[in-house]
């Protein structure tokens, strides 16, 4: 099995396990050579971080993506990350009242693209490429940054 589908299956997993209920299930990884330097959630807790670079006024609920970074940032903090990659997964039911769960689309909207950009530019963390599950299961997409 290739890294990114290993990591990728990673964050899958946590996301099928992510408590939220009436929600996506979403869950994103900061990883720096070949290994996991932090893990987010989406969940319903609004965050300052997650405002500022929200789609619009109403996307103040924390996105994975975010969750991921930040804390990744918190916890290199004074070091600069570099060289990064961003997973990111999404878990579905396979259909309504169903058990089974998929992949699901998980591309970063643009409010997390923005942030991803930022801490970039701001030498805080740069994350080169994003892997991200997509709408048919086992297969992924990648942007390069």
């Amino acid at each position: 099995m290739k890294v990114n589908e290993k990591i990728l299956n990673t964050v899958f997993q946590v996301a099928k396990a992510n408590p939220v209920e009436d929600w996506p299930r979403l869950a994103a990884a900061v990883v720096r050579r070949n290994k996991i330097v932090s893990i987010g959630l989406n969940d319903k807790k609004t965050d300052p971080f997650q405002a500022k670079f929200g789609k619009n006024e109403d996307s103040i609920y924390r996105h994975a993506e975010i969750a991921a970074i930040k804390t990744a940032w918190q916890e290199s903090y004074p070091k600069v990350l570099t060289g990064c990659i961003l997973y990111v997964a999404r878990a579905k039911f396979i259909r309504p009242n169903s058990s089974i769960m998929v992949y699901g689309l998980a591309k970063p909207c643009c409010g997390c693209m923005g942030a991803i950009m930022a801490m970039k530019s701001n030498n805080k963390i740069h994350i080169d490429s994003i892997v991200f599950t997509t709408d048919e299961h086992g297969v992924y997409d990648t942007i390069d940054i």
